[in-house]
């Protein structure tokens, strides 16, 4: 984002606090900041957007990129007498660069005939474009399992298409993306709903590898990659009862699938040289996180009301300690919070809606540059309101120190322009009496590098902070 564009999106993101105007109208001089600093970028939260209203049941971020999957359910609240009602449910894919919503996919039960369609979730392919659906359909009678149906469905964001799939079972399947792999990883659900040992690749394009069986007595779990990134490990383990021992022994079995032929290897030990997930993972670690802590808002007739507030928080944050976090939202929902992994935009939830704050990025320096442009902007219009004031009040500066931001608001009537500026003056109240206004400093306004001070003749003088 350039300069210009910056200094704009810092123009809307100063004005808006949270989603809705009652929130709005809560604004004030000692606000928290919207801007987040790291050592080397500076982010800046925008103006709320709304993106959906209804209920909704998730949402999955892109591994990389500005995407995001919306599952919304229409469905009517259930009652007493009907306990699982009949409606539809919507998949929207949010677009943070271009912050738009666009309806991708659409599921309608059929009352006629008693049966619903949920969508069972949605899992992006690394480093892709792509996203599998996951949609189940069957009776209303969540104990009838043994009739529900599965399908799976290939997402293209750029081509807005789904493709249906033919998996290589009749049976379910669970998908998960795995680190350090371009394909899922898809596990065949038995007949009572728990996992088999029968496994299989899914690519990009949505086609299946041959399925393939682990042994072993208990669960398997994947647990990492060969050095060479060629084989996926599995692991297992069983305990062993030995006579003349309490405690069972422990015992570890490894086995290694190859990705290419799906070939099936036992080990006979632990490989010492394995990559394990959180090693194999190439995606760039975010320098920001989201964090939720409870705050009170005053609001008419001063009543006090708790509140879930959601912070944007730099994870090695730069020198400005109030750029260390920053408030994205007042009120939400903490359970359904998405960072999109580009850092883009943060959505959230509340009240049955979905929100979008979008965030801008700007290195450090520029960043900096653009900081001391708007400080001394303001220090400016302060020091008119100072002269302005004086010319008033017979040549005479305010009288109370304390309320000088209160005094000089009507010539600038803009709590943002007064909002960081610290009064230090401590001479005489007559302009006339000050020996030299110059050089006489009535207070400053500070910023990343530095200050701008506002003198007594109501200019303006930018001080770097020192060099340690």
């Amino acid at each position: 984002m350039n300069r210009r564009n910056f200094l704009c999106f810092l123009g809307l993101g100063a004005v808006a606090l949270t989603t809705t105007a009652t929130l709005a109208r809560r604004q004030s001089r000692s606000r928290p900041p919207r801007i987040v600093t790291t050592k080397t970028n500076a982010y800046l939260i925008g103006k709320i957007e709304p993106v959906l209203t209804g209920k909704i049941e998730e949402v999955a971020p892109a591994p990389t990129g500005r995407y995001a999957i919306i599952t919304q359910d229409l469905r009517p609240e259930p009652t007493d007498d009907v306990k699982e009602p009949f409606g539809e449910q919507k998949l929207w894919v949010y677009d943070a660069l271009r912050r738009t919503t666009k309806l991708f996919h659409r599921v309608q039960d059929d009352s006629v005939k008693g049966i619903q369609h949920r969508m069972g979730g949605a899992i992006w392919f690394p480093d892709s474009k792509k996203v599998i659906l996951q949609q189940v359909s069957g009776p209303t009678l969540l104990e009838e399992k043994s009739l529900l149906s599965y399908a799976l469905g290939l997402m293209d964001v750029d081509r807005s298409a789904v493709r249906w799939l033919t998996p290589p079972t009749n049976k379910m399947l669970s998908i998960q993306g795995l680190p350090g792999i371009p394909v899922l990883l898809c596990q065949e659900i038995g007949a009572e709903f728990e996992p088999t040992k029968r496994y299989c690749f899914l690519s990009s394009d949505g086609v299946f590898g041959p399925m393939f069986t682990i042994g072993g007595e208990s669960p398997l779990f994947p647990s990492g990659l060969s050095v060479d990134r060629k084989s996926l490990l599995f692991m297992n383990t069983t305990f062993r009862r030995v006579v003349g021992q309490e405690k069972p022994q422990r015992e570890d079995h490894w086995y290694a699938v190859r990705l290419s032929d799906t070939q099936v290897t036992a080990l006979k030990e632990k490989p010492q040289d394995r990559i394990p997930f959180s090693k194999a993972d190439t995606k760039p670690k975010l320098p920001l996180t989201i964090a939720a802590d409870t705050a009170k808002l005053t609001g008419g007739a001063g009543r006090i009301a708790n509140t879930n507030a959601l912070w944007l928080e730099a994870i090695e944050p730069g020198p400005e300690k109030k750029f260390n976090r920053a408030l994205v939202a007042a009120e939400a929902d903490s359970q359904s919070v998405q960072l999109l992994n580009d850092l883009s935009a943060v959505l959230y939830t509340h009240d049955d809606a979905l929100y979008a704050a979008p965030i801008a990025s700007l290195d450090r320096v520029a960043f900096e540059k653009m900081m001391k442009q708007l400080a001394i902007s303001n220090a400016k219009q302060t020091g008119l309101a100072l002269m302005m004031y004086a010319q008033d009040y017979d040549e005479n500066f305010p009288h109370d120190p304390g309320n000088v931001k209160e005094a000089i608001f009507p010539y600038i009537k803009d709590n943002d322009t007064l909002a960081e500026f610290v009064y230090t003056y401590k001479g005489p109240l007559d302009l006339g009496k000050v020996e030299k206004p110059s050089e006489t400093a009535m207070g400053y306004i500070p910023s990343p590098g530095g200050r701008a001070v506002v003198y007594a003749d109501g200019h303006v003088k930018w001080e770097p902070t020192p060099e340690k």
